[in-house]
């Protein structure tokens, strides 16, 4: 056997071992599961512009960074209507579930809190037909209870 076979044998053994790993990770891709009303999120998770498959949640009464308070849909009709209309309906549907779902008025929202949505996506919208939008206070700096309840209790 010649040094040039075994470095062939080599990389065909590297090869099939990227091949492999790569098709693990597609069979274990994790689908998404949406966020639910009353859960919150600690601070690392990445809600903001994509929707993780299934972020992490922790009871409220730990620190958290993010707070569920609302789940709602945008009913645009079959078509993509375009992320800038569905940022709009996203926005004010979140906007509209803000004093009854978190107790917070619109237009005095308490310092350090921002509105936060994960909405749907060209691809969820035409492949799954997804019109749910999730509703989520940003609370900075991070706490334990929760905000949406009323609960002052700082982390």
């Amino acid at each position: 056997m010649n040094g040039r076979s075994g470095v062939v044998g080599a990389g065909l053994v590297v090869v099939v071992m990227t091949i492999a790993l790569l098709g693990a990770t597609a069979c274990t891709a994790k689908e998404y599961r949406p966020v639910e009303v009353g859960e919150c999120l600690p601070d690392g998770v990445d809600v903001i512009g994509i929707r993780e498959a299934d972020p992490d949640r922790v009871p409220c009464s730990e620190e958290h960074r993010y707070e569920v308070y609302a789940r709602t849909r945008v009913d645009l009709g079959a078509e993509w209507p375009g992320e800038e209309a569905v940022d709009v309906a996203a926005d004010e549907a979140c906007q509209d579930q803000l004093l009854a779902g978190a107790g917070i008025d619109r237009n005095h929202p308490p310092a350090g809190v921002q509105i936060l949505r994960i909405q749907p996506t060209e691809q969820s919208w035409t492949d799954r037909s997804d019109r749910s939008v999730e509703c989520l206070l940003s609370i900075e700096p991070s706490r334990r209870g929760r905000l949406a309840e009323g609960d002052t209790t700082r982390g």
